[in-house]
């Protein structure tokens, strides 16, 4: 997406005015692109390192809900610096056992599908960077 650039010069020749022509949209499209993608990715990692259990039910017969079954991934719209994120957690009903799982305890070993999942992201976080910042 090419942009147009503009410069117009002053009588003092260390000054200049610079005027982009739709740099905000052009980013804001390509944040958006790399943001999604990213979504998808980072959920798509967690659900190759997260452990399934072949247990599948739980007290009183009721169905347990596992690990990888309830996992979110969201685009968090603002934080406090102003920018945008993925968030990839667990959800309502086992967003708390993630840290217990991934990390392990005294009676449990640990997993670390967490760790795992972000090991494989990272590489393709910065070819999605490279390929948005190419396109600007």
């Amino acid at each position: 997406m090419p942009t147009a650039l503009r410069y117009t010069e002053s009588a003092d020749s260390d000054k200049f005015d610079v005027f982009i022509g739709d740099v905000v949209r052009v980013t804001e499209d390509s944040k958006n692109k790399f943001l999604n993608k990213m979504q998808t990715e980072a959920k798509d990692a967690v659900l190759r390192h997260i452990p399934r259990s072949a247990y599948t039910h739980g007290r009183r017969g009721k169905e347990r809900v596992h690990l990888a079954d309830d996992v979110e991934s969201a685009l968090v719209p603002d934080d406090d610096f102003g920018g945008r994120r993925v968030r990839t957690r667990g959800g309502k009903k086992t967003g708390s056992l993630w840290h217990i799982v991934s990390d392990g305890t005294y009676r449990s070993k640990a997993n670390h599908f967490m760790d795992k999942a972000m090991g494989d992201i990272e590489k393709k976080i910065d070819a999605a960077l490279d390929e948005a910042m190419r396109d600007v």
